[in-house]
């Protein structure tokens, strides 16, 4: 049997906790400092392993939304993102690694930077309305990714954070 990533997680934590940390220098405040913040990665990614995925599909599934709504605003000249969009539909259509959801997520987000020039090309209306709709998409994206990153203590408004399932609109058992 190979142990979970969960077990692995705690294992390698438990190592820098119990053996590592107390071996450093207690001079070299760098070293502690740095060994503090690794330890603080490892808890960070530990919580997010098993919502990868659904990170990735939910925001996915957002982008091509919105590269949606931008083509249906700016009209005919909103070719730059077929492709991207297409092979995003294709990757969420399908079983894919995680890494297949990223790639996608990554070419869409290059498509909507161009179909956002285009909209500022097309006249002070389309661009406003693509601004508003760019906005709106943005709020989603940002409540996402300040759950995805609560690990670290520096949201500003921890009162408002939703959970990471919550954020990703699963049920939380």
């Amino acid at each position: 049997m190979s142990p979970d990533l969960d077990l692995r997680f705690r294992t390698m934590m438990a190592a820098l906790t119990d053996i590592i940390m107390p071996a450093l220098d207690p001079n070299n405040s760098l070293a502690k400092e740095q060994a503090g913040l690794l330890l603080g990665s490892l808890a960070m990614i530990r919580s997010q392993i098993d919502y990868s995925h659904a990170f990735e599909t939910v925001d996915l599934m957002a982008i091509i939304a919105l590269a949606e709504r931008l083509k249906a605003l700016i009209g005919k000249d909103a070719h730059d993102a077929d492709q991207a969009v297409a092979m995003g539909k294709e990757v969420l259509s399908g079983r894919h690694a995680t890494s297949a959801l990223r790639t996608a997520n990554r070419d869409v987000r290059a498509a909507l930077r161009l179909l956002i020039e285009r909209a500022e090309r097309a006249g002070p209306q389309i661009a406003a309305s693509v601004q508003k709709a760019v906005l709106a998409q943005s709020d989603e994206a940002i409540q996402r990714e300040r759950a995805w990153v609560v690990g670290t203590g520096f949201d500003v408004f921890p009162e408002t954070l939703k959970s990471i399932p919550a954020s990703l609109g699963l049920d939380e058992k």
